[in-house]
């Protein structure tokens, strides 16, 4: 990769993500379509993990920091320590 130019760099990165939103929204209109075919819904309670999962992520990220492996601790965190130690 050290000698492709900065935008083709760009431009693969951002394939990569867009291959993984339609891969995303494949699965999840696939989900549907079961879902609807057999008249059993059950299995969109599969919805509510995809709202879940990202909680922890948006709640206790470090807006400052460029990745959750710095070595930086967040304010949220250091509130949430001072709130159980006390």
């Amino acid at each position: 990769m050290a000698q492709l130019s900065r935008s083709m760099v760009a431009c693969m990165h951002s394939a990569r993500l867009a291959l993984l939103a339609i891969l995303v929204s494949g699965g999840i209109v696939l989900q549907v379509l079961a879902c609807a075919l057999y008249g059993n819904w059950w299995p969109m309670l599969t919805v509510v993990m995809y709202v879940i999962l990202p909680m922890p992520l948006i709640f206790f990220a470090g807006n400052d920091s460029s990745s959750l492996m710095s070595g930086g601790t967040d304010g949220t965190f250091n509130s949430i320590i001072t709130i159980k130690n006390e």
